[in-house]
């Protein structure tokens, strides 16, 4: 329940309407070697650029006007191909933030923490300052030299889009990643805000750069955030009808793994239930991934609007979301080179 309460803040990161794909993801079938598979794709005409999740999947880029369609027919006939699919876009996207639709007359103070009745929790624990749970904040980076963050962000954290450099928040809409990781874990220190947990070590993982990125950072960021530690990955983002399957096996490796991954539900008020088929729709393309995957170690998180389950743009299902929390309003910290030092978002938790 403690690891709940700490991931269970996390705002939601949303794919918009899906770009034309570049590449696709080719899934291999169990027991072939990267190396076999490697060969069969480039016999059939194809590179790979990149192997994610150990060898099980592999990027493949898309020859001048093939299309994601004509390419996956040919490769799934195959040997040796279990799937292949979209290396979609995955981007931020929050609610508008007109005063009369996000403030509704101004957010003062952390009110989402008596929602949730965090001092409770904090009569029990406020986490072990000796063994601080491992959280990994995958999303568009953390500033680094928040005062509020600084003490319990881990000197390890990961760079998926450029390697060569400090996993540094750069989304200048949102400042996204680091008003996550406020909301999981800002030093109590008598000033800007508290996180949800006292003692916990906040790693880093940027998958986004200026707020977008592709499935296949974002399936790297989650293999490489369990190889570095991670205990409890934050994934506030989805993506819909492009790379589940990818998303889904990046979440079954943390499940191997004993790692659990909290997801957000989505923001576009979907039924969504535990096929990952939209319950209106039935069709599967209205489904937010990772939150639709169906894995034991996935915490699937929506939101409520004080109280009220009657905002109208968060996603419920019965079988496929399992918790609630606050998620109008949050106040957070942020990147004053960005945004502010102190700021509020609105989404799914």
């Amino acid at each position: 329940m403690t690891a709940l309460l700490r991931a269970a803040l996390a705002l939601l990161l949303l794919a918009a309407a899906p770009a034309a794909a570049l590449e696709v993801l080719v899934g291999a079938a169990e027991g072939v070697a990267p190396e076999a598979l490697h060969a069969t794709l480039e016999a059939a005409g194809y590179t790979c650029v990149r192997d994610l999740l150990h060898g099980r999947v592999h990027v493949v880029p898309l020859a001048p006007g093939e299309t994601v369609e004509g390419a996956c027919a040919a490769i799934e006939g195959l040997p040796g191909v279990r799937y292949c699919e979209a290396n979609g876009t995955v981007r931020t996207q929050a609610l508008p933030t007109d005063p009369f639709y996000v403030n509704r007359g101004g957010a003062e103070g952390q009110a989402y923490l008596f929602q949730i009745q965090a001092a409770t929790a904090w009569a029990t624990t406020t986490g072990d300052p000796g063994h601080p749970v491992v959280v990994a904040v995958v999303d568009t980076g953390v500033d680094l030299d928040h005062p509020d963050l600084a003490a319990n962000l881990d000197s390890g954290g990961i760079n998926v889009t450029d390697p060569g450099r400090p996993p540094q928040d750069d989304d200048a809409s949102q400042s996204h990643g680091t008003h996550i990781a406020g909301l999981i874990g800002a030093v109590w220190n008598d000033q800007g805000i508290a996180g949800v947990d006292q003692f916990v070590d906040l790693l880093p993982v940027k998958v986004l750069s200026q707020g977008s990125g592709t499935v296949d950072d974002v399936a790297a960021g989650i293999e490489q955030a369990v190889d570095a530690g991670a205990e409890v990955i934050n994934a506030s983002f989805g993506a819909t009808g492009q790379g589940e399957q990818t998303l889904c096996g990046a979440v079954d490796y943390a499940e191997q793994k004993g790692v659990i991954v909290v997801a957000a539900a989505g923001n576009t008020s979907d039924a969504v239930n535990g096929s990952g088929r939209d319950i209106d729709s039935g069709d599967p393309a209205d489904a937010e991934y990772p939150a639709s995957c169906p894995n034991a170690n996935l915490i699937a998180v929506t939101a409520y609007d004080g109280g009220s389950f009657n905002s109208g743009w968060f996603n419920w299902g019965a079988t496929s979301v399992d918790l609630a929390a606050p998620g109008t309003d949050l106040l957070s910290t942020g990147d004053p080179n960005l945004v502010a030092s102190y700021h509020t978002l609105t989404g799914t938790s």
